[in-house]
């Protein structure tokens, strides 16, 4: 064979193999929509709660933008993502089944962080599952970026509010404004001013944070510039919101109270943040650096790495469908089962309960805001004591967790905390034998009068005191398809220098052991 002919031939052997790996790079995008579409289908409830917590909660309205924007990233990639040759990971099945069993264990529990953070991973998890690490090193900034769709960072609130208060304290020292502390309560001789939960700055902290470490990512390269940003970014929203506290009171000193409250003052707030951001985008600039070209090492080495076989991207295909829709499944099948046993009837509190007759009418026991949404029966009663009346309670969710059927959620409340503080809480047992109880003393923030409150959790057979372990025994009786009814008993009274704890550890006592004796709902 001639020089020419073996240059012809070899052209053409180069030929096949772009067009084989070409053939086979679509045969892996098609797999990968194919198990994207089940993901979304099999996860959809979870992403519209996500949503839902998005658009309901306003410290995270911020998210609706995390999916688009890392779209957008994924898509500025696209010529190196041109250079590199995916090639799937069945070993990262593993985390796929581990965040799924997450999720599962979330579902069960109804815990919403679980589940929002499960299917979140997921994501990244999907692209790795599909195209391995030359694909991911290349994307590996939004994958990572992804996670900012968490709706998460609430706790913050109480430690910003007094890092807010206290900021805002130091600023008015500076002028001649009188100015007290107590708590989260700023006096000054205008007004009493209350740093609020809605004024901590959460929402902007939070917001300033992700789009501080998108706009490092972009605009630097050095991982000493990206994290001196990143920092900046996180402490700039505390300094300002307390700097906002202290120019809203220097208004309401100045001009009237009227003008820093209201409309006024949620306008001035998110004016004061959107240029706050704005100026620390702008500070920012001047130490920009030029992007450096990501087709370089990625694509050296994307191209050692040989393409997959067709019946291994089938393969894959088909397993991660398995895998992916294997925890609703599960979730699914262990529902059913649950929800198609009978449930037993809840007996009302009797006459007689710890020698206290029972009586129909609720004077002298003040209403403490009990509420809980969407339970299956909830039996109050009113008892005559030596001293007074007391009140007890019993929820019971008998269906099990669904939406808006659940006994630990947002909303549900033994107590209203507009109306009540707690001023102790112990827990301990009212007699010997007996399960653990929360035992609480609030006092009222109208009259300063006290009230004394007994609780109790139960799943199934179990009494517990924490409602985390309500959760964990949720969880552990859904994965075993076992009906877990959940109920919580709540005695109150009101306490006096006579009465004492006495009346409420009494009733505590009989009431546990009435429910526990007399059953009702499953298990």
């Amino acid at each position: 064979m001639s020089v020419v002919e073996r240059s012809v031939a070899a052209r053409g052997d180069v030929a096949d193999d772009t067009a084989r790996t070409r053939g086979l790079n679509w045969a892996l995008h098609v797999g990968f929509l194919v198990v994207t579409c089940v993901f979304l289908a099999v996860y959809a409830g979870t992403f519209i709660s996500l949503a839902q917590t998005w658009a309901n909660t306003g410290t995270f309205e911020y998210c609706f933008l995390i999916f688009p924007l890392c779209a957008v990233l994924v898509w500025t990639r696209r010529h190196a993502l041109a250079q590199v040759t995916g090639s799937p990971r069945p070993l990262a099945f593993v985390l796929a089944l581990a965040l799924g069993f997450m999720w599962l264990l979330g579902a069960l529990a109804e815990i919403n962080l679980a589940q929002h953070l499960a299917v979140v991973a997921l994501c990244p998890v999907l692209i790795y599952v599909f195209y391995g690490p030359a694909v991911a090193r290349v994307l590996v900034f939004p994958m990572g970026y992804v996670f900012f769709a968490v709706p998460f960072g609430n706790f913050m609130v109480g430690p910003l509010q007094d890092v807010t208060a206290q900021l805002s304290v130091w600023a008015l020292h500076l002028t001649d404004i009188p100015v007290f502390k107590t708590g989260r309560i700023i006096l000054t001789p205008a007004a009493a001013w209350h740093v609020a939960e809605a004024c901590s700055g959460v929402k902007f902290f939070i917001a300033t944070t992700a789009f501080g470490v998108l706009y490092a990512n972009i605009f630097f390269t050095s991982l000493s510039r990206r994290l001196i940003f990143i920092v900046c970014a996180m402490v700039v929203p505390i300094i300002a919101n307390g700097l906002r506290v202290f120019f809203t009171i220097l208004i309401g000193e100045h001009f009237g109270v009227q003008y820093a409250s209201g409309t006024d003052h949620v306008i001035f707030g998110w004016q004061f943040f959107g240029t706050v951001l704005v100026l620390l985008f702008f500070a920012g600039w001047p130490f920009h650096q030029p992007p450096k070209d990501p087709t370089i090492d990625e694509g050296r080495a994307g191209r050692k790495r040989l393409a997959p076989t067709r019946s291994r991207v089938i393969g894959v295909t088909l397993v991660a469908i398995v895998v992916f829709a294997l925890a609703p499944t599960w979730f699914g099948t262990a529902r059913a089962i649950a929800s198609g046993q009978s449930a037993s009837p809840v007996p009302a509190w009797p006459q007689t309960l710890a020698g206290h007759q029972k009586s129909d009418a609720p004077v002298g026991v003040p209403e403490l805001g009990l509420r809980f949404v969407g339970a299956s029966q909830h039996e109050t009663a009113y008892y005559r004591t030596g001293h007074g009346r007391a009140r007890v309670d019993r929820v019971v969710y008998q269906d099990g967790p669904g939406e808006g059927r659940e006994l630990l959620t947002v909303g549900n409340r033994i107590f209203n905390p507009k109306q009540w503080t707690i001023d102790r809480a112990t827990t301990s047992a009212v007699k010997t034998g007996a399960p653990e109880l929360r035992q609480l003393v609030l006092s009222s923030r109208e009259s300063g009068s006290h009230m004394q409150v007994l609780y109790g959790f139960r799943v199934r057979s179990r009494w517990e005191s924490s409602s985390l372990r309500v959760k964990v025994w949720q969880a552990l009786y859904g994965l075993a398809a076992m009906p877990a009814s959940t109920e919580i008993v709540v005695i109150a009274a009101p306490v006096s220098a006579t009465s004492g704890d006495a009346v409420v550890d009494e009733l505590g006592g009989a009431a546990i052991q009435f429910v526990t004796q007399g059953g009702g709902g499953r298990g």
